[in-house]
């Protein structure tokens, strides 16, 4: 309540919902939905693999089913209030999302302005990851409330535990955590040695491992997160493959160019020495993988914050040289930038409402077979389907009474045999791209001569 009645803050927050909503557009939104479907409607853990025809029999220990769950109850809570849940769901998670970031940024010692200047940054870089209609929202919650524990208040160590018990439950990232944790603890020990006052903290970070066997596969959880390092799906999937997304690719240059000064000019770095380590270590990983340049960011957001305060009064000693005149005219063309930003905030929000509004608009727009899927329903075909990978969560969401051949949960998957439904897919899309490519060059012999 006391953050409503803030008007700043208010608007923070509004910003934040119009910056990260997203039509459910995720390619895996579709299977995290129905898992939590299920889940709702049978009051229990989902375990098999009921959504495809091939590797029925896989075990799988799913890490998202919080989540799931939450989302599942706001999309069906929507539509029952009259509003599309593909609207209603995201308004909500997107406002979730902006108000745990601004809660968080203000805990820490930061000024009004850096607290504006951090949280916009984060919603910007955000968006472009769609994390308000995925698990990888919590997650990035969770990690912002673990740096922010650790940087500036570390007293509250001993209640991580709590938090990593909800995190286990919500999304693999969890062990990017507790590396984040472990780098910590480690570099205390090395730097102060074993110490009385810090035995809490490292009790309290060893309970943060222990306390993950608490989720419903107990020790199988691990096993499962264990075999998804499988390094094929680090050479075929988005994510996991290196930065060349040209929305991205600007924002996250910009983004680790000023990070990375922040570092080299942060303050006290033998108390954060583990902050540079990590950052450092990410930097190199999300070179490697767009995955983590996320959690680069999310690192890197403190010191820049400071970084921007220290070089704050050089802009105030500018200011000064400027006169009153151009001072004036500084603060106008700041004024004006404003206003166009707002109205293509605005602008860009509306136009995201509208796509969501109808499945039609933005299913197409992500790219989703929805023409297709209409023409099985209406034409009732029968027997199993071979589907591209990046539609198996749509089609197992909108056509559920029909099996998918692979979809987001199965590229890391193989059987005893050694048998994986996602490197048969990748064999069968080749061989049909060559005979594609056959039947091509076929037609093109055939084409009359001028």
């Amino acid at each position: 309540m006391t953050l409503l009645k803030n008007k700043w803050q208010t608007l923070i927050v509004l910003i934040g919902v119009f910056i990260l909503f997203k039509p459910p557009i995720d390619p895996d939104f579709g299977w995290h939905f129905k898992y939590g479907e299920y889940m709702v409607q049978n009051r229990k853990i989902l375990r098999e693999n009921i959504f495809s025809y091939t590797m029925p029999d896989y075990k799988w220990a799913n890490s998202y089913w919080i989540p799931q769950i939450i989302m599942y109850s706001l999309y069906s809570l929507s539509e029952t209030l009259g509003l599309t849940g593909d609207i209603g769901m995201s308004l909500v998670l997107s406002a979730a999302i902006s108000v745990g970031i601004l809660v968080i940024l203000k805990k820490a010692p930061l000024e009004k302005w850096q607290v504006v200047t951090g949280a916009i940054f984060l919603f910007s870089y955000f968006a472009k990851y769609t994390i308000s209609v995925r698990p990888l929202l919590f997650s990035t919650i969770f990690m912002l409330f673990l740096i922010h524990t650790i940087l500036h208040n570390t007293q509250n160590i001993k209640f991580l535990p709590l938090l990593f018990v909800i995190w286990a439950n919500s999304h693999a990232d969890f062990t990017l955590g507790l590396f984040v944790l472990g780098i910590f603890n480690i570099v205390k020990l090395m730097t102060q040695g074993i110490k009385k006052e810090n035995l809490g903290i490292h009790i309290s970070s060893l309970a943060c491992v222990a306390i993950t066997l608490v989720n419903p596969y107990g020790i199988f959880l691990w096993e499962t997160l264990l075999k998804e390092t499988h390094p094929l799906q680090f050479f075929q999937i988005a994510e996991w493959l290196p930065l060349n997304n040209k929305d991205l690719l600007p924002n996250f240059v910009i983004a680790t160019s000023l990070i990375l000064v922040a570092t080299i000019e942060m303050k006290e770095k033998k108390k954060n020495l583990w902050l540079i380590i990590c950052i450092l270590f990410f930097l190199i990983l999300s070179v490697r993988m767009i995955y983590f340049g996320r959690v680069l960011i999310l690192l890197g957001i403190f010191p820049l914050l400071d970084f921007l305060k220290s070089i704050s009064s050089e802009v105030k000693k500018a200011k000064q040289l400027l006169g009153v005149k151009n001072e004036r005219r500084i603060a106008k063309s700041v004024k004006i930038a404003g206003a166009v930003w707002a109205i293509f905030l605005v602008g860009s929000f509306l136009e995201n409402i509208y796509l969501a509004s109808l499945e039609e608009r933005w299913a197409k727009k992500a790219g989703f077979p929805y023409e297709k899927v209409q023409e099985i329903k209406r034409l009732g075909i029968e027997g199993d389907m071979f589907n591209e990978y990046d539609w198996g969560g749509y089609l197992i969401w909108k056509l559920p009474e029909y099996k998918t051949f692979v979809d987001g949960r199965m590229p890391s998957w193989r059987d005893d045999t050694g048998y994986s439904a996602f490197e048969e897919y990748l064999e069968i899309r080749k061989n049909i791209t060559q005979e594609q490519g056959v039947v091509e060059k076929i037609l093109k012999t055939l084409e009359p001569k001028d």
